[in-house]
Order: structure tokens, then C-alpha cells, then sequence
């Protein structure tokens, strides 16, 4: 959120685009791990994500709003997906325990605060999303 090299928010969202672009084809699968649009307004997301190759899953972090749903073949709080046989969990905030975490399963997760007493907090308290990715 600082020192970008960019004049404005309009040339970074279109080279971001671009970048992604280049590097996703449509036929792929891409899983983002929450906070998609910080600080951006619902409809401008929409059509930044609307710009973006691939299928998109979404797994949602604190900052997600109500996106246009058919730009995503999947919205969750947590998701595991098996690729050569290696289980992923995926999920926005940090996990202690996982499934098959003992097993050789990877986390995967799209979030962390550099403090710890936020990231103990929410593992601690369950709050937000995390509550319903862990009793499910």
C-alpha cells in the first residue's frame, strides 16, 4: 500500500491485469486465498475479476464483500483439493491443525498480521470466518 511503482490506481490494475493475464490461461483453475479487492468498491472488483483468465475459487477473507457470484465457480470459507496425490487446506486466516496435517498435507492460507496477538486471537476465539471452516 506503499511505494508503488505506479501514477495511478488505473495503470497498476491494468498491468496487474496484464501480468496475470500472461501467466493464467483460461482453462485454469485459480484459488485465491481472500482479501481479493482491499480497499476497492464492489463493482469495480466485479470488473477487474471479470478481466482476470481462469476459473476462479474464492476463499473468503475478512475484507471480501458480496462479488458477483457468476464470477466464480466457488465461494467457501475453507477448501481442501488433492494435486499428485498431496493434500492442500486451503483458508484465508492461518490453521493450527489441519486435515492430514500429519500426513503431508500443506496449508495453504492467504493472511497473517505481523503482530501475533491478532493471529492467536482469531485462532483462539474463532472468530469471523474461521469458526465455520472449523466446525464443518
Amino acid at each position: 500500500m506503499k511505494n508503488r511503482p505506479f501514477r495511478t490506481v488505473e495503470e497498476m490494475d491494468r498491468v496487474l491485469i496484464a501480468n496475470f493475464n500472461a501467466v493464467v490461461r483460461k482453462s485454469d483453475t485459480v484459488y485465491i486465498l481472500g482479501d481479493l479487492c482491499h480497499h476497492m468498491q464492489v463493482e469495480m472488483c466485479n470488473r477487474v475479476v471479470a478481466k482476470l483468465n481462469g476459473s476462479k475459487i474464492l476463499i473468503s477473507g475478512n475484507h471480501d464483500r458480496q462479488y458477483d457470484s457468476s464470477l466464480f465457480t466457488d465461494i467457501r470459507d475453507f477448501l481442501t483439493v488433492t494435486l499428485d496425490g498431496v493434500c492442500f487446506s486451503l483458508m484465508h486466516y492461518p490453521l493450527l491443525s489441519w486435515p492430514k496435517k500429519e500426513h503431508g498435507s500443506v496449508q495453504l492460507h492467504g493472511h497473517i498480521h505481523a503482530g501475533t496477538d491478532y493471529n492467536e486471537q482469531i485462532a483462539l476465539t474463532g472468530s469471523g470466518v474461521m469458526t465455520r471452516a472449523l466446525i464443518q
